[in-house]
């Protein structure tokens, strides 16, 4: 993905796109609050972490669900879903 190419403006035109076709989308909101972090936009990811927190029942998505709070320095939030975060 634009992501891992080093392509985080791309990988957020893309998330946003994902979100038009379906804004319900956990993953969609997920990746793109991963990717405002990257970017330094945390004022924007609040409401997309929201939404992704339905992915809480997969161990995967919930633990880079807390990766990403707590990158958005948001750790109480990330030790509340999954207790200690390996980054």
């Amino acid at each position: 993905n634009w992501e891992r190419l080093g392509e985080p403006e791309r990988a957020l035109a893309s998330y946003e796109s994902a979100l038009l076709l379906d804004s319900d989308s956990p993953l969609a909101h997920l990746n793109l609050a991963v990717v405002l972090v990257r970017l330094g936009r945390p004022d924007q990811v609040d409401v997309h972490l929201d939404r992704a927190g339905q992915l809480r029942k997969d161990p995967s998505a919930r633990n880079r669900l807390a990766v990403a709070y707590r990158a958005a320095g948001r750790a109480n939030r990330a030790e509340a879903i999954s207790g200690k975060v390996e980054d």
